[in-house]
């Protein structure tokens, strides 16, 4: 088993569609390169945030269009659902 992700391993796979109109939230232990490349797949949805590594019940926006959601903002998730 490696103890890495690579990129080779990676490049048949392909991430889901997700609703334009809604955020976005990315968890999971992902290498960095996995996570921006993820933020630029999903960079025309309203916001992205990220899950806090030490708190799994929230996010930090880490990109918006919206003024609602501004970088750096925590944003409360239940169950894998942002709380609005």
């Amino acid at each position: 088993m490696q103890p890495y992700l690579d990129y080779e391993t990676l490049s048949p796979l392909e991430v889901p569609t997700l609703d334009p109109h809604k955020g976005v939230i990315i968890s999971g232990k992902l290498p960095h390169w996995l996570t921006v490349g993820l933020a630029l797949t999903y960079r025309d949805h309203p916001w992205i945030a990220v899950m806090r590594a030490q708190k799994y019940d929230q996010a930090i926006v880490v990109a918006s269009r919206l003024a609602d959601y501004a970088p750096g903002q925590e944003v409360p998730v239940v169950t894998g659902s942002v709380q609005e």
